[in-house]
């Protein structure tokens, strides 16, 4: 894993982060995560998965079959388009850090079954980007580890 220079978010969140999570299961962990057999390059199950549950965490009924027949038609609403670009945008820079494995991590359904928790910890950022409280982000990124640690749990 390599190590980059924090600019917006504090070392010590970084530490604190350390504190609380075990390195080398964490890393053990992501590195087992592996692309759904289900995917090609046309298609990714996760990406999809991510999509639906992302659509859940905001109230809005969605199957996984429903989202993919949506998908095949090319009908894509303005919501819809953010939602994706936005998850695809937390993926890439988890990506461009810890590699290619990061697609596949199920944060968007960890968040949706703990939605209470994700709400809560969102709010202790607060909500305006220019206003965000980086130095209560521990609580959201330690979802993202659990994400990693216990998927389904």
């Amino acid at each position: 894993m390599s190590t980059y220079p924090l600019q917006i978010v504090k070392d010590d969140l970084l530490r604190q982060f350390k504190d609380k999570v075990d390195a080398n299961v964490l890393t053990t962990k992501f590195a087992a995560l592996e692309d759904a057999a289900l995917s090609n390059e046309n298609f990714s199950f996760y990406t999809s998965v991510a999509s639906v549950y992302s659509s859940k965490i905001e109230g809005e009924p969605i199957e996984l079959d429903s989202y993919i027949k949506h998908k095949d038609s090319g009908l894509n609403s303005s919501r819809t388009i953010q939602r994706k670009l936005t998850i695809l945008l937390e993926k890439w820079f988890l990506a461009q850090h810890l590699g290619p494995q990061a697609w596949f991590v199920q944060s968007e359904k960890y968040y949706y079954l703990h939605h209470h928790e994700y709400y809560n910890n969102i709010r202790l950022l607060r909500q305006e980007y220019d206003e965000l409280n980086y130095s209560a982000a521990l609580p959201f990124v330690m979802m993202l580890s659990r994400a990693v640690l216990n998927p389904g749990k």
